[in-house]
């Protein structure tokens, strides 16, 4: 019976220890690579950012007299110039949608100049021993000038986007507008000692609509493309010309706007 007993232990052994060397034998499996998750860019946050561009205003102009050239009482002033400002806003992101407030300053180099001059009458001098006798009035050359400037302009917009690739903003925009306008005026004519300026600034407040294009280029910087136009009414100026006599001027107030900007993202 001991015998058997051996016998049967030393067979159970031989398997046991056959089963572990074919089992050490096989191949270990690799654990398999899970590449990382991809996070969606979002474009909620606030934001901080400046931009430079490029505006030109056609300000149409008129007057009660005539003083734009020998014949007119209006003109048509080009307020053109460069700009450029810091704007800020937020933006809430809601599937494909991006809804946002954005306000910006802006500083301009915004205006327009006129200048003509009219020969005039000449001025009637009389020699002695009669230049006490009256004589018609004279004066010679009178020369006029005029300038307008844009010269700084801020806004308060809404913003309403969709997001056609994940890190591209089509957008509108629109809201409040207000800016400075100002007007400057001279008339001189040397010969009969008469010499007239005018010039007066105003803030006035308007609306401004517009779109652009925005692409975030990191998690936190973006580059846009944006147009605007503004309108801010009119600026009216009542007074009294060289004479003593009523005088009005105005000119509206409206310019278009192409800038580029960067804005920087806080997450």
């Amino acid at each position: 019976m001991r015998r058997l007993s051996m016998a049967l232990f030393a067979a159970v052994s031989t398997v046991a220890f056959t089963q572990i060397a074919s089992a050490a034998d096989l191949p270990v499996k690799a654990p398999a690579y899970k590449a990382p998750v991809a996070i969606p860019y979002s474009w909620t946050g606030f934001y901080l950012g400046m931009n430079v561009g490029y505006s030109w205003g056609p300000w149409d102009a008129s007057s009660s007299q005539v003083i734009y050239d020998s014949e007119s009482r209006t003109a048509d002033p080009k307020v053109n110039g460069w700009l450029m400002g810091l704007q800020a806003g937020y933006n809430v992101q809601s599937g494909s949608w991006v809804y946002g407030l954005e306000g910006d300053i802006q500083v301009t180099g915004e205006r327009a100049s006129q200048s003509w001059s009219d020969p005039g009458a000449p001025a009637i001098i009389i020699p002695p021993p009669d230049d006490f006798l009256p004589g018609p009035a004279g004066g010679g050359t009178a020369t006029f000038t005029h300038e307008w400037e844009f010269p700084w302009f801020g806004t308060l917009r809404g913003r309403v986007g969709f997001l056609p690739m994940e890190r591209w903003l089509v957008y509108v925009t629109g809201g409040l507008a207000v800016g400075d306008s100002k007007y400057d005026m001279t008339f001189s004519q040397p010969g009969a000692g008469r010499l007239y300026s005018l010039s007066n600034s105003v803030t006035k407040v308007g609306w401004t609509v517009g779109g652009g294009v925005e692409t975030a280029l990191d998690d936190h910087w973006s580059a846009k493309l944006e147009y605007l136009y503004i309108d801010l009414g009119t600026h009216s100026i009542d007074t009294v010309d060289v004479d003593g006599a009523p005088f009005h001027v105005e000119h509206k107030i409206r310019d278009n706007i192409v800038r580029v900007g960067a804005n920087y993202k806080f997450n």
